[in-house]
């Protein structure tokens, strides 16, 4: 009854090894811009009170 566990073990293992490596050929978070850009001009803007 417990005879699967064994090769379950070894496709985890195998399946964490792959997204491993997914994660570090493809994923590249120093490189990734923001998903909104924010114009310079408005950067220094501070917000008024009304």
């Amino acid at each position: 009854m417990t005879g699967g566990f064994v090769a379950a073990i070894i496709a985890c293992a195998i399946f964490d090894a792959l997204a491993v490596l997914v994660t570090i050929f493809f994923v590249r978070g120093s490189e990734r811009q923001s998903p909104i850009a924010i114009p310079e001009s408005v950067k220094d803007l501070q917000p008024t009170r009304p």
